[in-house]
């Protein structure tokens, strides 16, 4: 199952971001178009990091009572989030972004943009290989513990602490890239 989980997930993102590297310049497309395609961006960063901040809270909250029930729901919304909210979310950046530098001409001049680009792929693949693995060993430890209503194991705690390392590790990274995004900044390169 968790094989096959992040098989999609991986396809779902080549297959967001493999059109989207062939492609033309958007220059030509009418402004709304542009704006749209910015639009899907920004929503996607925000997507990102709601959810981002929501999970930390929830967790941490559902944390504090200790209640083994409670860390199990939690740990499942979380899990749920993740898949409603961050894999849009990625698609969303990721997508509409390349789309918004343009062809692959355009990229040797944007070295922000691939900076960006950079960051935001090694975020999927954190989320991907680190968060989602923790999240499941989190679930599963609290799901146990909530059916047999035994207490947690010091698993859970280990598994907490590494999910909330990689959860922000992904944070400082997507924060980079917004930089980028923002201010658009000479790194390498021809000047735009």
């Amino acid at each position: 199952m968790h094989d096959r989980f992040q098989s999609i997930i991986l396809w779902a993102l080549v297959l967001v971001i493999a059109p989207a590297a062939s492609a033309h310049a958007v220059t030509d497309l009418p402004e709304t178009s542009r704006y749209l395609l910015l639009l899907l961006h920004v929503f996607g960063m925000i997507l990102l990091f709601g959810n981002i901040a929501v999970s930390s809270l929830w967790m941490t909250q559902a944390r504090k009572t200790g209640d083994r029930a409670i860390l199990f729901y939690a740990t499942k919304t979380v899990f749920r989030a993740d898949l409603l909210f961050t894999l849009p979310g990625l698609i969303l950046v990721i997508g509409p972004g390349v789309f918004l530098v343009g062809g692959v001409e355009d990229w040797a001049r944007a070295s922000w943009a691939e900076l960006s680009l950079a960051l935001v792929a090694v975020v999927a693949f954190v989320w991907l290989t680190q968060v989602v693995r923790y999240q499941r060993k989190m679930l599963h430890v609290t799901k146990e513990a909530a059916e047999l209503r035994i207490g947690l194991s010091e698993a859970f705690y280990y598994y907490e602490r590494r999910w909330s390392l990689w959860s922000a590790l992904v944070t400082v990274l997507l924060l980079a890239s917004l930089y980028l995004m923002v201010f658009k900044p000479h790194l390498w390169g021809p000047a735009v």
